[in-house]
């Protein structure tokens, strides 16, 4: 996928909300999880979560199937994810993923940090979530965002 754009938005949310929403969202594809109630290093937690066959290690993180994902009781805030078409964001050096975008830091209401866009894009990442106060997220396209959003404003 290639793309220059990316479509953003702040929504009153959580990621539980989006897999609930939009489980079809995660099916086939990848998550890598970033980010657990403020924790960077989300590999322990996801490894007793899901055990060490479903869990990819990625240096602090863990990637994970989306179907794995749809049903965890994981998210209670200051969570982030990525999301990808397989096989994965494996081909980056697991550094460039440092950077915490969660809602406490920034909101995506009206500006995309710059860091962030260019890790997305570079990335290849298909969508990504971040909550605590609110829901941050982006997409790809604009299509896939309004989707996701209809798909929020429907759940409420």
């Amino acid at each position: 996928m290639s793309y220059t754009k990316v479509a953003f938005d702040y929504v009153d949310a959580s990621i539980g909300d989006a897999l609930t929403a939009a489980p079809a969202l995660f099916s086939e594809r990848v998550c890598l999880i970033t980010c657990l109630d403020s924790d960077p290093v989300t590999l322990p937690i996801l490894v007793r979560a899901f055990g060490s066959r479903a869990v990819r290690p990625f240096g602090p993180f863990g990637v994970v199937p989306g179907e794995e994902i749809k049903g965890a009781d994981l998210f209670y805030g200051f969570d982030e994810l990525y999301l990808f078409d397989p096989p994965g964001p494996e081909r980056y050096d697991a550094s460039i993923w440092n950077d915490r975008f969660t809602t406490e830091r920034v909101k995506f209401s009206s500006a995309l940090p710059l860091a962030f866009r260019e890790l997305f894009i570079t990335s290849q990442a298909i969508a990504y979530f971040s909550d605590g106060a609110g829901l941050n997220i982006a997409a790809a396209n604009r299509r896939a965002l309004r989707d996701l959003e209809r798909a929020l404003l429907l759940r409420q």
